[in-house]
């Protein structure tokens, strides 16, 4: 069975599919998605959940009968997902914990088989890695004087060194009160 390659193919797909003990996790996925986009800000978080099932779930598990998806396959699915990025294997996770809650409300399954977060394997260590363009922390400070050198006016020297030590956005210096 091809992926679909967006969320219309999918509907195309399978619209008209009567409610049986054959829903396919994709067709309980598009359902559950139309049902709570409304909940999400337009743009990247409507598409989110959209786009984190087409590209990490959807070609595993989305052709398969919901009622034979086991708790076993969801965790090889997602445990990968959780020691190597631990924000999206955690939505993904709560995505599908919500679809499969759903199926069960419904009387499709017999109880929500999505694992237990705290079941998956511990997530690698964070190593903060500075890159190439990056400020090196001991450089910070001949940085800081570089920016307090320079021809420009006082109020901008000010709030560039007030954006790169606080990590603020430039709208959020720009529009303080002071």
């Amino acid at each position: 069975v091809r992926q679909a390659k967006t969320l219309e193919e999918l509907k195309s797909r399978v619209a008209g599919v009567s409610v049986n003990s054959d829903v396919t996790l994709d067709q309980l996925y598009v359902e559950w998605y139309d049902a709570n986009k409304h909940t999400w800000q337009a743009g990247a978080s409507r598409n989110r959940p959209w786009s984190f099932y087409q590209h990490h779930i959807q070609q595993h598990l989305g052709h398969k009968p919901i009622r034979d998806i086991t708790q076993q396959q969801l965790f090889e699915v997602l445990n990968p997902l959780h020691i190597e990025y631990v924000e999206l294997g955690t939505k993904i996770t709560a995505y599908l914990s919500n679809v499969f809650g759903r199926a069960a409300n419904k009387g499709l399954i017999a109880y929500n088989p999505v694992p237990d977060a705290r079941s998956f394997d511990k997530t690698k260590k964070i190593r903060h890695s500075y890159g190439e363009r990056a400020v090196k922390p001991d450089a910070l400070p001949d940085f800081c004087k570089a920016i307090m050198e320079q021809d420009n006016n006082l109020s901008l020297k000010l709030a560039a060194l007030t954006m790169i030590l606080t990590a603020h956005r430039s709208s959020a210096v720009r529009f303080a009160r002071w």
